[in-house]
């Protein structure tokens, strides 16, 4: 969807991706009938399971992808702070500008 987009003739109306929507309606009331389906024949317990199973999939992914943002940002700050030095009046200045007069 492009929802920064705006319809050409309405100014506050947003522009609606068809094609996209076509594409997407059909998977979306296949998956709720096959839901349907299931919830039908399998006991409650079993598709509670199944949906918790789901969460704790979902959560474990989005820690690891956490995980990995956490690390990729803190190596980036470590290696911001070997690039800057800190003056007297406690400004931070990019090193690179003074490495020829400290060095």
């Amino acid at each position: 969807m492009r929802f920064s987009e705006r319809h050409p003739l309405k100014p506050n109306a947003t522009e609606v991706d068809y094609t996209a929507v076509s594409v997407l309606l059909p998977n979306i009331i296949l998956g709720a009938s096959l839901g349907i389906l299931i919830n039908s024949i399998l006991p409650v317990l079993f598709v509670s399971i199944i949906l918790v199973l789901l969460i704790v999939a979902a959560a474990g992914k989005s820690l690891y992808k956490a995980i990995q943002h956490y690390k990729h940002e803190s190596k980036e700050m470590a290696e911001q702070s070997r690039n800057t030095i800190i003056t007297d009046n406690l400004d931070i200045v990019d090193e690179s500008k003074y490495r020829s007069v400290y060095s």
